[in-house]
């Protein structure tokens, strides 16, 4: 969660999301999306004219929600949670829907 945090900020370098993104995670199709969802913030961050993030058209592309969404699940699902199947169709309902967190933790709970 803290990669998604740091991406969310604008403090995220690629190399660095590459040095730390888990080598376990690379066999769940639930996690690659998140790392695409990471990756493709990184790189599409908008910016000033004088080289600083602009952090405010930032927090307002899909980038920046598809992050939101991605830190809402996360916060909301246990161990167990992330090995369940159908994780990547779960999140796909949530960001087309454009839940809230209330919305997305209700969801969650009856998903168990």
């Amino acid at each position: 969660m803290d990669l998604i945090a740091q991406a969310m900020s604008g403090s995220l370098s690629l190399n660095e999301l590459y040095k730390r993104w888990p080598e376990v995670f690379a066999e769940s199709e639930f996690f690659e999306g998140i790392y695409d969802d990471i990756e493709s913030a990184v790189e599409h961050i908008p910016g000033n004219t004088d080289g600083t993030i602009d952090i405010t058209c930032f927090r307002e592309s899909k980038e920046y929600y598809s992050l939101k969404y991605d830190l809402l699940i996360l916060k909301h699902l246990n161990e167990k949670d992330i090995m369940l199947k159908g994780l990547q169709e779960l999140k796909q309902k949530i960001v087309s829907s454009h839940l809230n967190e209330e919305e997305i933790k209700k969801m969650i709970t009856s998903f168990n």
